[in-house]
């Protein structure tokens, strides 16, 4: 077989350290910096974290995703991250901030707006629009709309309207 001029006949890849581009939102730049410790997980290694460290920051933001891109490079002495593959970091910095998420399915996304259901102390029902902000996998970042030890129905939200009484069941602890 022949190859053409200009053609690659192979890509060399440097696999450790691994260089892991990360999204990560606008709001956080003022707290990323060169040399904070990364923590990674993949699927492959779902019991397993990878360390790193930040190495480079890009100097502008993705205008329609309102991110920008951090490259950490990830330790891989026995090359079990692959490139291409999807993984969660975690960037260390110097930021302490409380947050207050609440299980996914504890917002309903209805007619525009994001809607929690807050029960009430006497019980009963009370509709608040909430402002979302990170989405995990089972839980949502709540930036505006609701306060951290309220009390969030997770269950029949298309049932339940204004001022109803309920009977509320013990879940996991509020996370903040």
């Amino acid at each position: 077989a022949y190859v053409r001029a200009n053609s690659p006949l192979f890509t060399l890849v440097k696999i450790d350290p691994i260089r892991l581009r990360i999204e990560v939102p606008e709001r956080m730049s003022p707290w990323v910096r060169p040399g904070q410790d990364v923590e990674v997980t993949v699927e492959a290694f779902a019991d397993r974290k990878f360390a790193g460290r930040v190495w480079r920051i890009s100097p502008t933001v993705d205008q329609t995703k309102r991110t920008f891109i951090v490259e950490a490079l990830i330790q891989n002495p026995r090359n079990e991250l692959k490139p291409g593959s999807y993984a969660r970091a975690r960037i260390q910095t110097e930021k302490s901030e409380t947050i207050t998420v609440v299980p996914a399915r504890a917002v309903l996304y209805v007619l525009g707006a994001n809607k929690s259901f807050v029960i009430k102390p006497d019980s009963t029902v009370d509709v608040r629009e909430v402002k979302v902000g990170e989405r995990l996998p089972d839980e949502v970042e709540i930036l505006e709309g609701l306060e951290p030890g309220e009390t969030v129905a997770v269950t029949n939200l298309a049932r339940l309207t204004p001022g109803m009484t309920v009977k509320t069941q013990e879940g996991a602890p509020p996370k903040t």
